[in-house]
């Protein structure tokens, strides 16, 4: 096809398809744009309801921990008081362990007259028994002797009390930490 239009004319078509192009570049562009507003628009809606809600929760969270620091405290100091007591525990001599022995070992005809406690099982205790006879208070003697928790017996003194009885006076001494 010729194209036997006028220069000017033939210009101003070639100006009039260029405006049409870019009316249609420009159509998809404010598109594009509105399409995009859009989306941001919706994505910082959102995000500001989530973080509305975040918020709420932070604060729920906040008032949480708020009402149990008091319970904490209370139970760090209780945790605190055991921990001390078992270590006081933990280190000192429990006699309660002899008496146990004592009960398992003491033989018929024998009773306890008295025990010195020292308060420390790294010294001796002193029982003070009374026998029916010298055999019983000797086996007394060697019963404890074959205690697991005693290093030693020593049988101090030992002497005819009126009749038949003896009264004697035994030493212990305990194994290293065994009355802990």
């Amino acid at each position: 096809m010729i194209n036997l239009l006028p220069p000017a004319h033939k210009e101003q078509l070639r100006y009039a398809r260029l405006n049409q192009l870019t009316l249609r570049y420009l159509r998809v562009i404010l598109v594009v744009i509105v399409v995009l507003a859009g989306i941001f628009g919706a994505s910082i809606y959102l995000l500001g309801r989530q973080s509305d809600q975040l918020a709420a929760d932070i604060s729920t969270k906040q008032e949480t921990i708020t009402a149990a620091a008091p319970k904490l405290k209370l139970a760090k100091s209780a945790a605190d008081r055991l921990t001390t007591i078992k270590a006081i525990r933990a280190s000192q001599t429990r006699f309660s362990l002899l008496l146990d022995d004592l009960a398992k070992v003491l033989p018929q005809g024998v009773s306890i007259d008295s025990i010195t406690l020292t308060g420390d099982d790294t010294k001796p205790v002193r029982i003070a028994v009374t026998g029916a006879t010298y055999d019983s208070v000797l086996a007394f003697r060697e019963a404890l002797a074959a205690s697991s928790r005693i290093s030693g017996v020593d049988l101090e003194t030992i002497a005819q009390a009126g009749g038949s009885s003896f009264q004697a006076s035994v030493v212990v001494g305990f194994k290293p930490g065994a009355a802990r």
